[in-house]
């Protein structure tokens, strides 16, 4: 991202800097880097990143005034002006443009909808737990050979050495592992009031 490459530029440097500017074009990331709005997790989890250095202030710039669009474009850039020392006014703070009004866009909108709905959700969940925290990072298939992996260390830690399992984890274990956590699943609600009034309502029948 490039508050590392500021970052990392501003180690390296032996003049101390007092201020750090950084500009972008994206209304919808600077939105997002200023605290507007909520997005979904992936997304919040690289705008804290870019919060956590509170000593980088970040500034709109136009994209025809963008000298980065110019590389992202293909365009010949070898005498090109703005692409060897960026903008006219980027050494006179005064003439720096102003600052947009944000405001979100369909696409940030729709990312508050979302955890407007995920949070409505989240209020029915009984208990958190680790395979809910994996799949909150991870889609099925991989949480549940992540999960056979941690079946496998620890039932080879209870092993002789000669015992333990060595090697991939097989479609027949992580087959046991989505049953398992099912059932899990399962078990977490049948103490639930709720759960007892729909079952005596449509009758379910617990399976052997």
């Amino acid at each position: 991202m490039a508050v590392n490459l500021v970052i990392n530029l501003n180690a390296a440097l032996t003049i101390p800097l007092i201020h750090i500017h950084c500009w972008l074009d994206s209304t919808v990331a600077l939105y997002r880097i200023k605290g507007k709005g909520d997005h979904r997790q992936f997304v919040m989890n690289l705008v804290q990143k870019i919060r956590q250095h509170g000593e980088v202030t970040w500034h709109h710039v136009p994209t025809r005034e963008n000298p980065a669009d110019l590389g992202s474009r293909g365009d010949d850039v070898k005498d090109n002006q703005l692409w060897k020392e960026g903008p006219a006014w980027l050494n006179d703070p005064s003439r720096w443009p102003q600052d947009v009004t944000l405001v979100p866009d369909e696409q940030t909108r729709a990312e508050e909808k979302v955890k407007v709905k995920n949070e409505i959700a989240a209020a029915t969940v009984i208990k958190s737990d680790v395979f809910d925290e994996l799949l909150e990072k991870y889609h099925l298939p991989k949480v549940l050979r992540i999960l056979g992996y941690v079946r496998h260390f620890v039932s080879n830690c209870k092993r002789q050495t000669e015992e333990k399992v060595t090697g991939p984890i097989s479609t027949d274990e992580v087959e046991q592992q989505e049953l398992w956590w099912i059932r899990q699943a399962q078990q977490a609600v049948q103490d639930d009031a709720q759960f007892r009034t729909d079952q005596l309502r449509l009758n379910l029948l617990q399976n052997d």
